[in-house]
C-alpha cells in the first residue's frame, strides 16, 4: 500500500467515525428525550365541584402525551386526617391517558361539616418526575334540607286542584312536589316576610285504594336529599258517563277539515280519520299543552274568582267519560278535560282572569285555541274559537275580549271549550269559578288576602 492510499483510508476512517459518533449522539438523544422531557401530565375533575354531601361520585382524568403516566393518587384531608381515596400505578410507559372513578362516602371516612382538601397528583415516567397537582378546597355539608309543610290537612276533590305551601331551610335547595307518580314544579311565594314555595297540582279523577300519596322532595347543592309526606283526604266523587253518536254527516263535514290540514290523513276512510284524530291526535295535543305549560311566570297574576262565560249553558262537564258509537258500534272513548259552554253563535269570549297569553293558534282537536298563563302554574284554556283577538306574548286583564266562539277542531257545534290547567294536568274549572272555594282552599293560606 502506497502512502497516498494509506492517507485516503485514514481520512475515510476519521470521517466515518465522526458520522458514527453523530449517529450515536442523535440516537441517544432520541431515546433519552422521553426520559428527560419536562412537560407535566394533565389532570382534571369530571365534574368539577367545590361542595359535597354524604356521597360524592366523580372521575379523575389524567394524560401524558410524552413519557406516559407513572401514577395517579387521589387523597382527601380534613383536619389532621389524610385519606387516600384511590391510587393507580403504571409500570409500563405506554399509558398515555387514564380515567379513575372515585366515590367518597363521608360516613366511612368520618368526615364532618366544614372544609376539606381534595388533592389529585399524577406523575409521569420522565427522569425529571414531572408532576401535575390539582387541589380543591371543598365545603363538606352533611345536613339534608329541612322541609316544613305549611298547608297540612288537605281536603281534595277528584279532578280538582290541590295546593301545597312549604318552607325549606336552605335557600338554594331544589324542590318539587310528587303526587302519585307525577312531579310538579314549585314557585317562590312571599309569606309573612319570608320566601316559601307554592305548588298547585291536579288531583287524579280516580283514586286507588291507598288514597293519594303526596310528598315534597328537596335536594341541596351538596346532593343531600329530604322527603316529607303531606297528609290529605279525598272526597268521594263520581263522574258522568255519556254516549255520543258519530254520524255520517258529522264525518263528512268535519273529517275533511283534518285531512286538509294533516297530510298523513289524506286518502283515509273518514271513520279511520276520526279514530286517529280522537286517539293519536288527542294524545299528541295533550303533550303539546303540557310542553306549553311546563313553564309559568313565578308571580301570581290572577285576582279573585275566574270568570265564567256570560249567558252560556253548560253542554258538557269536566270528567265526562264519553263512548263514541257509529252505526251502533263503539269506535272510541275520551275523558272530557274541560267544560263546554254554549251561547249565541260567534259569542264573545272573555279572559277569565289577569295573565299573559302564551299561545294563540290552531291546536288539533281543539281548533283555534288561546292559553293564558296566570302565574305559579295556573293556566286557562279556550278552544274551538273562530276569531282570536290576542297574540302570544300579550298581557290581558280579566274581562278582556280574546276571541269568539265557533266550530273549529272536533267541535260539532258552535261553543267554547273552557279549561283550567294546574301544573301539568287539566282540573275542574268549577272550583276556580267559586269565590268560596278559592278563599277556603287557596287565599286563606296567604297573609293579608
Amino acid at each position: 500500500m502506497n502512502a497516498r492510499t494509506a492517507a485516503k483510508m485514514k481520512h475515510w476512517v476519521r470521517n466515518g467515525g465522526i458520522v458514527l459518533l453523530v449517529v450515536l449522539i442523535v440516537a441517544g438523544a432520541w431515546f433519552a428525550y422521553p426520559l428527560l422531557e419536562g412537560e407535566a401530565p394533565v389532570c382534571a375533575l369530571d365534574p368539577d365541584f367545590q361542595v359535597m354531601g354524604q356521597h360524592k361520585a366523580f372521575r379523575v382524568l389524567a394524560s401524558d402525551r410524552k413519557s406516559g403516566l407513572r401514577s395517579i393518587t387521589v387523597a382527601l384531608t380534613q383536619g389532621e386526617k389524610r385519606h387516600v381515596l384511590k391510587t393507580a400505578d403504571f409500570p409500563g410507559k405506554g399509558v398515555r391517558s387514564q380515567t379513575l372513578s372515585v366515590d367518597i362516602a363521608a360516613k366511612d371516612l368520618g368526615l364532618k361539616n366544614g372544609e376539606a382538601l381534595l388533592e389529585i397528583t399524577s406523575e409521569d415516567h420522565s427522569l425529571r418526575k414531572n408532576r401535575c397537582t390539582v387541589t380543591r378546597t371543598l365545603r363538606v355539608d352533611l345536613v339534608p334540607p329541612r322541609i316544613q309543610v305549611l298547608s297540612e290537612g288537605l281536603y281534595l276533590n277528584p279532578g280538582g286542584t290541590g295546593l301545597v305551601i312549604y318552607r325549606i331551610d336552605k335557600e338554594n335547595a331544589r324542590s318539587s312536589l310528587r303526587v302519585d307518580d307525577r312531579v310538579y314544579p314549585d314557585y317562590p311565594l312571599q309569606l309573612s316576610g319570608q320566601t316559601v314555595r307554592i305548588c298547585y297540582f291536579a288531583v287524579p279523577l280516580e283514586m286507588g285504594k291507598n288514597g293519594l300519596p303526596i310528598s315534597v322532595d328537596a335536594a341541596d347543592d351538596a346532593g343531600n336529599t329530604s322527603v316529607r309526606s303531606v297528609s290529605s283526604r279525598v272526597r268521594p266523587k263520581t263522574f258522568r258517563k255519556d254516549t255520543m253518536a258519530v254520524t255520517d254527516s258529522f264525518l263528512e263535514v268535519k273529517m275533511p277539515e283534518f285531512q286538509e290540514k294533516y297530510d298523513h290523513l289524506r286518502g283515509w276512510d273518514l271513520l279511520e280519520v276520526f279514530r286517529n284524530v280522537n286517539e293519536a291526535m288527542r294524545k299528541e295535543n295533550l303533550e303539546t299543552i303540557r310542553s306549553l305549560c311546563s313553564r309559568s311566570a313565578p308571580e301570581r297574576m290572577w285576582e279573585g274568582e275566574f270568570l265564567r262565560m256570560k249567558n252560556a249553558s253548560t253542554m258538557a262537564r269536566f270528567g265526562d267519560r264519553r263512548t263514541y258509537f257509529h252505526d251502533g258500534k263503539p269506535v272510541g272513548e275520551s275523558v272530557h278535560n274541560g267544560i263546554d259552554l254554549a251561547s249565541t253563535a260567534h259569542a264573545p269570549v272573555e279572559a277569565s282572569n289577569h295573565g299573559m297569553v302564551i299561545y294563540a293558534d290552531g291546536l288539533g282537536i281543539y281548533g283555534n285555541t288561546v292559553i293564558i298563563d296566570h302565574g305559579q302554574g295556573i293556566f286557562s284554556f279556550y278552544s274551538h274559537l273562530g276569531v282570536m283577538d290576542v297574540e302570544a306574548g300579550g298581557k290581558v286583564r280579566k274581562g278582556d275580549i280574546i276571541g269568539r266562539t265557533d266550530t273549529t277542531g272536533l267541535a260539532g257545534g258552535d261553543h267554547l271549550h273552557f279549561g283550567i290547567f294546574a301544573g301539568r294536568d287539566f282540573v275542574n274549572p268549577q272550583e276556580w269559578w267559586d269565590a268560596h272555594w278559592i278563599r277556603d282552599n287557596v287565599t286563606r293560606h296567604f297573609t293579608g288576602t
